[in-house]
């Protein structure tokens, strides 16, 4: 049975219509605003294609809906959920950037973590500063991203890491570089190279790792008709 998001989270109409009309919009802006393109080219669209359309507007819904359902089941009183997000904008920021990178995203592991980083800023917000960095740099990166800091992070574990520094090809190094993952220093020979992750960046695969071994059990918003 499906658990429905607050008003607040997922964009539906209710009681408190009036008082939360920018924040049900903040939340949908993202599927709203892409689906709605997308939605022009459905309608010239037909047979499969069309179908496609349909399938693709509805997975994008219940990305951003998975990542809500994450951050309501962490917040865990959806009053205070819905007084936080609309008593700060910078919370209510965050929401909208954690819900366009949701509905770009096929990786799981990040919608998760994006709702719970959400989650613990709105809960206490003495380091939301620290918090949003954290979010933004999930909504910047992608799974390919975080092999390379496990690699890195592994070969640092190990009592000669390479003395050539590590490689990264382009353009994942600068990806990683512009999100402050990584730890930069210079090799024997004086060349600029990655010698390792930053604290920022271990932190970071610490919030992935939880959402991939601790995932929300049992899930408690539908999959998008026709997924696999």
């Amino acid at each position: 049975m499906r658990t429905r998001l607050p008003e607040a989270i997922d964009g539906q109409r209710g009681n408190r219509e009036h008082d939360l009309t920018r924040v049900r919009h903040s939340e949908a802006v993202s599927a709203q605003r892409h689906c709605s393109g997308w939605a022009d080219h459905g309608a010239r669209c037909r047979g499969p294609l069309a179908e496609l359309w349909t399938y693709a507007q509805d997975l994008d819904r219940w990305r951003v809906q998975q990542m809500g359902q994450a951050l309501r089941d962490c917040v865990g009183d959806d009053d205070l959920l819905i007084e936080r997000l609309k008593d700060n904008e910078r919370l209510l920021d965050m929401l909208v950037e954690a819900g366009e990178a949701a509905r770009g995203t096929s990786w799981e592991a990040k919608r998760i973590a994006m709702g719970r980083v959400l989650a613990h800023a709105i809960s206490d917000d003495a380091d939301i500063d620290y918090d949003a960095a954290l979010l933004s740099a999930l909504a910047a990166l992608e799974a390919v991203h975080l092999r390379y800091i496990a690699q890195i992070a592994d070969a640092n574990d190990k009592p000669m890491p390479p003395q050539a520094g590590h490689l990264v090809l382009e353009p994942y190094r600068s990806h990683l570089i512009a999100q402050g993952v990584l730890e930069l220093g210079t090799t024997y020979d004086g060349d600029d190279a990655i010698v390792g992750i930053s604290e920022f960046g271990l932190r970071l695969m610490a919030w992935i790792r939880d959402a991939e071994q601790n995932p929300p059990q049992p899930p408690e918003v539908e999959d998008p008709e026709g997924a696999p």
